[in-house]
């Protein structure tokens, strides 16, 4: 599951949603605009918690559970990647060192 690839803006909410939901713990998946200018990443902390890192038109760390991750992803999606067609997914084992 390690590597990157491309998704349609459109269907980026259940596309990230689906493989926040598959990485491991300690393992990171990160979002990025096509410029690679706003980002947002995500961190398997527990079986049940994620850090959400943040940069973009807004910047920030939050924490949240597994039942609040569909919203918070839908929300990221919307104010960071308003006008993107295409985003990039990368997605690092925790061996491998940060995405």
């Amino acid at each position: 599951m390690s590597g990157s690839y491309w998704i349609s803006a459109r269907s980026a909410g259940k596309v990230v949603e689906q493989r926040v939901k598959q990485i491991g713990v300690g393992d990171t998946l990160k979002v990025e605009s096509f410029k690679r200018d706003r980002w947002i990443q995500f961190t398997r902390n527990g079986e049940d918690t994620y850090s959400i890192v943040e940069h973009g038109f807004a910047s920030g760390t939050i924490t949240v559970s597994s039942a609040e991750l569909k919203g918070e992803i839908r929300r990221l999606v919307e104010v960071e990647f308003p006008r993107s067609n295409q985003l990039r997914i990368h997605v690092a084992r925790s061996g491998e060192g940060r995405a």
